[in-house]
């Protein structure tokens, strides 16, 4: 193979480096798994559906929110009935931060109502749960406690105008936001393509 003066030549002393050099280099989609978001639709989100038909959009919007939603059911009935040494590989706190900064308003271009209920919603789960880890013997002096203060979050009513707090982030913020969480979500897929990989 002749290489011209301004090739590289990189050398990989085992697979495992090689099999890290591809997966950062090759942005691939793996055949034979199944994407929420085709490839055409995922280039609609990123650009705003930029160049759709206001006639279309509101098709492809349906479908959008149809495979979304069912896409978060399936999660969860994953999420309950998977061994726990798989889920472990699934569900972590790096894997899942994307979203919940997402669900909760990072890189979204209005900070509403919805953001603060989903919030909420997030806070009783993760109370609940916690909980747990309350030794016996200390249940009685620090859950009420907890109790307290989670309840007064709970009562918080989300503000009703911007006035109140309904931000409307700067656009260089939402920009500077959506580059930082695309970079996270890349990292967290080609961490993932690197271990399925190695495992093989």
């Amino acid at each position: 193979m002749d290489l011209s003066p301004g090739d590289h030549v990189h050398v990989h002393r085992d697979s495992n480096s090689l099999i890290k050099y591809i997966t950062r280099c090759v942005s691939f989609r793996r055949v034979g798994i199944q994407y929420l978001l085709t490839a055409k639709m995922r280039r609609h989100v990123e650009t705003n559906w930029k160049g759709i038909p206001k006639s279309q959009l509101k098709i492809y919007r349906g479908r959008l929110r149809e495979t979304a939603i069912q896409s978060l059911l399936d999660l969860a009935l994953v999420a309950e009935r998977e061994p726990e040494q798989q889920l472990a590989q699934i569900f972590t706190p790096t894997t899942l931060n994307p979203l919940l900064r997402a669900l909760t308003g990072r890189g979204c271009n209005q900070i509403s109502a919805r953001h603060y209920e989903v919030a909420k919603a997030m806070l009783d789960a993760s109370v609940t749960r916690l909980q747990a880890l309350i030794a016996s013997d200390y249940q009685r002096i620090i859950a009420p406690s907890i109790d307290r203060d989670t309840q007064l979050l709970r009562m918080l009513p989300p503000p009703t105008s911007p006035r109140e707090g309904l931000e409307k982030p700067l656009p260089d913020t939402v920009k500077m936001q959506r580059e930082q969480a695309q970079k996270e979500r890349k990292s967290i897929s080609r961490e993932s393509r690197t271990s399925e990989l190695l495992s093989n």
